[in-house]
């Protein structure tokens, strides 16, 4: 299962490609689950390798993964608790400088939070 999991990268970067659509993102989602320290998937890319937009869509990701509620079960984890995940894999998963603007900037305050 875990193997099928992972080829959802690839399999959407070529069906986008298949049908000539947002063909400029491609690389983008391909790459997303790609870790700082090279150990994600599909490429075992590491550090600037990474594309950019990439980097930042894999905090993103994570953090509403986390958040979010999903239809086979409650939110998971509070806005604190995923920051506080994010954070400790800050240069093992995500790429150091982007959490430092990530948490700095409060990108992900809830929006009910003053």
């Amino acid at each position: 299962e875990w193997i099928l999991l992972q080829q959802h990268t690839t399999l959407g970067a070529d069906l986008l490609l298949e049908l000539n659509f947002a063909t400029d993102t491609v690389d983008i989602l391909r790459s997303h689950h790609e870790c700082w320290d090279g150990d994600g998937y599909p490429q075992r890319l590491e550090r600037t390798a990474i594309p950019y937009l990439a980097r930042v869509l894999k905090i993103i990701d994570v953090y509403c993964a986390m958040t979010s509620p999903r239809h086979y079960r409650s939110t998971h984890s509070s806005h604190e608790a995923a920051l506080q995940y994010l954070e400790s894999e800050r240069g093992k998963h995500y790429d150091p400088e982007l959490m430092d603007v990530f948490l700095k900037e409060d990108i992900a305050r809830p929006l009910d939070a003053p």
